[in-house]
């Protein structure tokens, strides 16, 4: 059988002329025959009835041994790859320029790590993958008899591999490479390859983190992404303890020759415990055998290359639905709609938006510039809900009701029905020791008085307990009335 392993131009030139194969020289790319890479090698077969791989195990233990060992590990390693991204657009591809080393009908070439020039950059996606690239084809598959004075009748087919090098390591946004999927003259698909760091996300520095892989198509002048893995960034701070990125739609524009990406992300928060008798930030882990979460969507991250990466929270949506709720937490606790969240963007302070601080079993402090929150409608009774906000920055918590009375001065007025209202001065959340030694939430509104047809009552005003008994029953309420004053 007609089969040799080479691991020079010089070889394959006593076989046939590289240069005379159809598209190995065109106005896109060419394949140089004038230079040699580390680790190239060249696999010729003339024959049918054995495969490529039978051949080259063969081939081990005889005087082309090194080669085709080589040989062997370059054909694993590519295969493993394609293998990994065969569910992306290319693996697929891959695996079909692979398949010859199983085809015991194949009859042609394989050459692996041959030198590339590119001559049109442009057809190979923008400058951000191409303009520090080094290119290689990492395998090229000759269809047809490798002979000479034959080779017009050959398909040359193979992958087109450009690595990036020198991706700045303080940029959050870098290329890693591009790959081109190529028969004869035809660029049939370009991938590109990069990776993100979100520094910044949530004031963190991201040290220590994973970065997102994204993997984008060229078409049409620009590049579709999608995130070929899952990451969750340990949080530093008061109150966040992990976000988890688990799906991502990304959107580009392309402004000259650059370009923006859009990365809207969803996955899950994560919140710490704060303190056994207080935990309003209620989606969170006990221990490492437990799990609490709350799934959040729409956590917009801008990407201009060569720039500081962009972060936008005001349009994050909570998602209640499938959450998991720590035992024995606020929330759990009591009745409640779905939280908002809120951070600086949607106001320089919690006031801005309306919330008064209220009291709370926590040590509070004021909020730096950043800062973070959960608005939580807490169900009362007769269809009543107070609105909570559990905000925090790096070092720092707050706690406010956004019950304010017209902006001026903290309080609320409801309907308790078509002919009452209730009005209130303050509210306080607080914690109630039971006779197990648990600690309840307890929900204290102060300064009551119902009005009437214009009258008021009682002459003094009093306040309404309102006691937790779990996130599915109404809370229990009393009502505690003062002394009289002349009394």
């Amino acid at each position: 059988m007609d089969f040799k392993i080479f691991t020079s131009w010089a070889e394959v030139g006593n076989i046939c002329n590289p240069e005379a194969l159809p598209a190995f020289q065109n106005e896109q790319f060419s394949l140089s025959a004038q230079s040699q890479l580390p680790d190239t090698v060249f696999v010729w077969k003339q024959q049918t009835g054995d495969t490529l791989l039978n051949l080259l195990d063969e081939a081990t233990a005889g005087t082309d041994g090194k080669a085709a060992q080589l040989a062997r590990q370059l054909y694993q390693r590519d295969y493993q790859d394609a293998l990994q991204a065969r569910k992306e657009e290319g693996g697929e591809m891959a695996l079909s320029l692979l398949s010859c080393f199983e085809d015991p009908d194949f009859i042609g070439a394989v050459w692996f790590r041959v030198p590339v020039e590119i001559h049109q950059k442009d057809r190979f996606g923008t400058p951000f993958y191409t303009e520090n690239s080094t290119f290689q084809a990492s395998l090229v598959r000759v269809d047809g008899p490798a002979i000479a004075g034959r080779e017009g009748e050959c398909t040359l087919r193979g992958c087109i591999l450009g690595e990036n090098q020198e991706a700045p390591s303080d940029q959050p946004f870098q290329a890693k490479a591009i790959r081109a999927f190529f028969s004869q003259t035809e660029l049939t698909l370009v991938t590109g390859e990069s990776s993100l760091l979100p520094y910044g996300l949530f004031d963190q520095s991201g040290l220590g983190w994973e970065a997102m892989d994204l993997c984008g198509v060229y078409r049409g002048g620009t590049y579709q992404y999608h995130c070929c893995n899952t990451v969750n960034y340990p949080i530093m701070g008061v109150a966040l303890r992990s976000v988890s990125v688990e799906t991502m739609a990304v959107t580009t524009s392309q402004q000259g020759d650059s370009f923006i990406l859009v990365l809207k992300c969803g996955g899950k928060l994560r919140f710490q415990l704060l303190d056994t008798d207080f935990d309003p930030f209620s989606y969170g882990p006990l221990d490492v055998d437990t799990d609490g979460f709350v799934d959040y969507s729409n956590l917009q991250i801008t990407v201009r290359p060569g720039k500081a990466v962009e972060f936008s929270y005001r349009q994050i949506v909570l998602q209640e639905e499938g959450a998991v709720v720590r035992a024995g937490s606020l929330l759990e606790q009591f009745p409640h709609g779905t939280p908002e969240f809120l951070c600086f963007q949607n106001g320089t302070t919690p006031e801005t938006l309306g919330y008064h601080r209220i009291q709370c079993p926590a040590t509070q402090s004021k909020l730096e510039a950043h800062w973070y929150g959960l608005a939580v409608p807490l169900t009362l009774c007769g269809g009543v809900q107070v609105k909570l906000l559990f905000a925090f920055g790096e070092t720092s918590l707050y706690v406010g009701s956004n019950l304010t009375n017209g902006g001026i001065s903290a309080g609320l007025t409801f309907p308790l029905n078509e002919l009452f209202e209730v009005h209130c001065t303050t509210i306080a959340l607080l914690s109630c020791p039971q006779p197990d030694g648990r600690k309840v939430a307890t929900l204290y509104l102060k300064g009551i008085r119902v009005s009437l047809f214009g009258l008021t009552f009682p002459p003094d005003a009093c306040s309404i307990v309102f006691l937790a008994q779990g996130s599915t029953q109404p809370p229990g309420w009393y009502a505690v009335y003062g002394q009289r004053r002349e009394a």
